[in-house]
């Protein structure tokens, strides 16, 4: 028990750490007066995603086991259930597949550039607001 407690208290202390540093990195960014966007950084773009593929990867156990409680007896669809559950597990598989593709700095510069540009436009609102 004592061994278990400290790989716990190992663990828990690097993922602090890693918390700190991506909530760090937002910090040394400026927050626009007008919006109050503040720019994401890659490393949050990453851990964002990594968060997604913990959510769409519990969906998709879930879906399966309903599944599998269909198939069994256990816990009966109707036909309708039974079609839309095959739709969302396909669904979930394709966007498993896609969040476990290589990402790299490209994809996190695009991410990065349309949020920039959808702040543009949020702050052009808001002064064409302020001029009526």
């Amino acid at each position: 028990m004592n061994r278990s407690i400290k790989v716990l208290f190992v663990f828990l202390v690097s993922f602090l750490g890693c918390v700190g540093s991506v909530a760090g990195d937002t910090r040394r960014h400026k927050r626009d007066e007008v919006t109050g966007h503040v720019p994401s950084t890659h490393e949050e773009i990453l851990a964002q995603r990594e968060r997604k593929k913990d959510v769409f990867g519990e969906r998709l156990e879930e879906m399966k086991r309903k599944m599998e409680d269909h198939k069994s007896g256990k816990q009966l669809l109707t036909k309708e259930e039974y079609q839309k559950m095959e739709r969302k597990i396909k669904a979930y598989e394709n966007k498993m597949e896609e969040l476990t593709r290589d990402f790299d700095e490209r994809h996190s510069s695009r991410l990065l550039a349309r949020e920039e540009l959808l702040n543009e436009m949020t702050r052009a609102r808001i002064a064409s607001r302020d001029e009526l």
